[in-house]
């Protein structure tokens, strides 16, 4: 999820850079290439108009909700991570998004594994979130609680997202 574009945006700067190495050699050789450097001139402001596209979407991608993540609380935090990826998670897919989100927000150094494990039993007892064992599977899925069907269960629309 992290830097989604990046390397579309890496191979288009290389591309860039190529392009301007030629324009410079065709506008030194004046009036021979005229058309060349132009059709170069407009194929560079087309790849410099996609880059720009590219670490617009790349940056929104990465910081989807803004900067208020900073104010959320942790179990605001865990909330949000369900919520993005719309279906319950397990603790490591909610650590992992952490992590990443933590990362873009430079504040990585208050995450750590206890801290979220007991924010989610806190959760679990408040009400704020359901946790799910299911056969087979190691550990509880976390969801939310809209999610429930009347009598405590996970709704089968996202049972069937689990997997």
């Amino acid at each position: 999820m992290e830097a989604v574009y990046k390397k579309q945006i890496e191979e288009l700067k290389a591309q860039m850079q190529d392009l301007k190495m030629s324009l410079r050699k065709s506008e030194a050789r004046e009036g021979v290439h005229q058309d060349i450097a132009s059709h170069w001139k407009k194929q560079l402001e087309q790849l410099h108009e996609r880059n720009q596209w590219l670490e617009k979407r790349n940056a929104e991608l990465e910081n989807p909700k803004g900067s208020h993540y900073n104010s959320l609380s942790w179990p605001g935090r865990i909330i949000m991570c369900i919520k993005k990826l719309k279906r319950p998670l397990r603790f490591q897919e909610i650590m992992q998004e952490l992590m990443i989100m933590e990362r873009l927000h430079n504040t990585e150094s208050w995450l750590t594994e206890k801290t979220i494990s007991v924010t989610l039993s806190n959760m679990g007892k408040d009400g704020r979130l359901h946790s799910e064992k299911l056969k087979g599977t190691r550990g509880n899925f976390y969801a939310l609680i809209e999610w429930l069907e009347e009598d405590g269960k996970l709704n089968e629309k996202m049972k069937r997202r689990l997997w």
